[in-house]
């Protein structure tokens, strides 16, 4: 028999009230979106987990053969895996089947710090995570021309901190973080290595297994087991050989300005760029010839996203600036003539607002950017373009005071500032602090045609 108890309203109300209290207090929490993702434009998905963690998933123009829907789904427990001192829950991406054409950027901001030594891993299946490769925290680097230093030693072991967590990935699937024991570190580094060398259909879960396999590499070097690396360090080798020898047999194709065609060649070139074809000098001559059809037989198109923020805090002046633009970049060149100008033309927009005292202060404005470069070749041999930017921007600035208001237009924020940055072919993002403002660069190859 079911009884009832009375319980008076304000009972009742107080009852509600320690209740949701109790309760997780997270903005916008969600457990799922998802949307029709277009082929030709790509899109971004985002979701906030119960526990404020934010995943936002940015799949670029091309990456996906045909629109399709995407979701995105917050994990409120870990699901079944062998790791067992396990961070954040984790997020699946549907399809699970997914399978990319251009990598993705799945970007995690932990509502609060991660663990000492978690990494990132996709859950192959209940005993076996794979480590994701290229994981790069939004920290701005100190020197752009660190970026070629660090192409060997990317890692996706997570810093500690709170930061945001930027990682390519390449197919559907759930992803979670945790900190293997050195014992987990072995078992699973051994199991990804007894996966039979997958083929050059199926490039993307090659280059996942060998940045995996790399990723257990450098951990055994860091814990001094330099045997154990060696033999992790052969078997991504015989990986990369099998996956590149059989593109190669494939002949070039009579459009080499073909999307598909050249972002395989650039996403299997950085193999070698990971020290994995040193021991095949044929293939990495022949994949220099074909980078050389492609820049020769092709118009580039590229655009060079421009963000800018400056802040300045003192005793006086409290003041946030950014400027934001795209700039198109549209050239052919020759590989034989590494003079070859690039030159590009578009301009950006400028906000500021901040306080000069007792004083707040506004600016409105644009300006003109130029940017002119060269073609050049890395350590590597793989071409690379170094580009100088230079911009002139003016505004219009407010100050409103206790006594009144005034402004001055045509004020001139940056005159003949000139920037040298470096990007390989293929497309990347370079961020750079300078102290007291940071300036981020990012290139993205749109097309190429005849």
């Amino acid at each position: 028999m079911i009884v009832f108890r009375s319980v008076s309203i304000p009972r009742l109300v107080v009852l509600l009230m320690i209740w949701l209290a109790l309760q997780p207090l997270v903005a916008n929490a969600q457990s799922e979106v998802g949307r029709q993702i277009s082929a030709a434009e790509g899109g971004e998905l985002a979701i906030t987990n119960k526990a404020g963690d934010i995943v936002r998933l940015t799949i670029p123009p091309g990456a996906l053969p045909a629109p399709q829907e995407i979701r995105l789904v917050s994990n409120d427990t870990p699901v079944a895996n062998p790791l067992s001192d396990r961070g954040f829950a984790g997020v699946s991406i549907y399809p699970q089947a997914l399978v990319l054409q251009k990598p993705a950027l799945l970007d995690i901001q932990p509502a609060e710090p991660l663990a000492s030594g978690s990494m990132l891993f996709r859950v192959a299946a209940p005993e076996l995570v794979i480590p994701m490769g290229d994981s790069r925290s939004s920290e701005i680097a100190q020197d752009p021309e660190e970026k070629a230093i660090e192409l060997d030693t990317k890692s996706s072991a997570l810093s500690g901190d709170s930061g945001s967590y930027e990682n390519e990935v390449f197919r559907g699937g759930t992803y979670i973080t945790g900190v293997p024991s050195n014992q987990e570190a072995q078992e699973q580094s051994k199991r990804l290595i007894e996966i039979p060398p997958l083929s050059y259909p199926d490039w993307q879960g090659a280059k996942e297994q060998i940045r995996g396999i790399l990723e257990w590499a450098e951990r055994d070097m860091l814990a001094g087991d330099g045997a154990e690396a060696d033999v992790l360090i052969e078997r991504a080798r015989d990986i990369a050989g099998k996956v590149i020898r059989e593109f190669l047999e494939v002949p070039e194709p009579t459009n080499p300005c073909d999307e598909s065609y050249y972002q395989l060649l650039f996403q299997l070139a950085e193999l070698g760029m990971l020290g994995l074809t040193h021991d095949m000098p044929k293939a990495d001559e022949e994949f220099q010839n074909r980078i050389q059809t492609v820049i020769n037989h092709c118009t580039l198109r590229f655009e060079l996203e421009i963000d800018y923020r400056r802040r300045v805090d003192d005793w006086v002046v409290q003041e946030e600036v950014r400027a934001i633009g795209v700039i198109p970049l549209s050239f052919r060149m020759d590989l034989a003539d590494t003079d070859s100008p690039i030159r590009g033309h578009g301009e950006v927009s400028l906000t500021s607002n901040g306080r000069v005292g007792d004083c707040s202060q506004t600016a409105v404005g644009s300006g003109d950017v130029d940017v002119t470069g060269r073609f050049d070749f890395d350590k590597h041999g793989l071409p690379i373009m170094r580009l100088t930017l230079r911009h002139d921007i003016t505004a219009t600035y407010t100050l409103s005071c206790p006594e009144g208001t005034g402004s001055k237009s045509g004020l001139r924020m940056f005159r003949d500032a000139d920037q040298t940055i470096e990007f390989e072919f293929a497309g990347d993002a370079v961020n750079k602090s300078f102290g007291w403002f940071d300036l981020t660069w990012t290139l993205q190859l749109i097309d190429a045609t005849r």
